[in-house]
């Protein structure tokens, strides 16, 4: 996928969102157990500024859990993807509970397309049931990082 980062400000000349990059060597101090979610939707043109300013509202939210490493949205033409490094499992079930009020106020103006999980075994292990609602791709990584 060609993504473009929409922190680049590419949506209609201006800065589209507030998220930062994360700092350079952040994905080196990424270690066991981290888990990585990739959240998708589809979006029409027409509600894709009210989206983004959802999904940087929810980024105010999401950067106050202590173990949330980042977020990032990209947007490739209509389909965004919320990407977010945790810390481990915990941190992924606690940022379920805050992103699940995202997910409901995001219904009227965007499509819900999936959710990969990218993890160690036993950390995705820990995640099977508490997400299976979302059914989720569970990607189980070795030592690269999916990003």
């Amino acid at each position: 996928m060609s993504a473009r980062t929409v922190a680049t400000g590419e949506s209609r000349g201006r800065s589209a969102s507030r998220q930062e990059e994360p700092p350079a060597g952040a994905f080196a101090r990424l270690r066991d157990p981290y888990c990585i979610l990739i959240w998708k939707f589809s979006v029409d043109d027409d509600h894709a500024e009210r989206f983004i300013e959802l999904c940087d509202q929810s980024a105010e939210l999401v950067r106050e859990q202590p173990k949330c490493l980042f977020q990032r949205l990209r947007r490739d033409r209509q389909e965004f993807h919320v990407h977010v490094g945790l810390e481990d499992s915990y941190g992924v079930l606690t940022h379920v509970v805050t992103f699940s009020d995202m997910l409901k106020r995001s219904a009227a103006m965007a499509r819900f397309c999936g959710l990969e999980i990218y993890g160690s075994g036993p950390e995705l292990a820990l995640l099977r049931d508490p997400l299976a609602p979302f059914s989720p791709l569970f990607i189980e990584h070795d030592d690269a990082v999916p990003i």
